[in-house]
């Protein structure tokens, strides 16, 4: 989760762009987290 927290971080000057990538985390970070292990 944390890496998924400092990729937001960078991207939360883009305003709207932060909306939908936190969307896309929120789906990916299962995805992620299997991929990761």
């Amino acid at each position: 989760m944390a890496k998924i927290q400092i990729k937001s971080e960078k991207l939360t000057p883009f305003g709207g762009i932060f909306s939908i990538m936190e969307q896309f985390d929120s789906m990916l970070s299962p995805i992620i987290d299997q991929t990761l292990g």
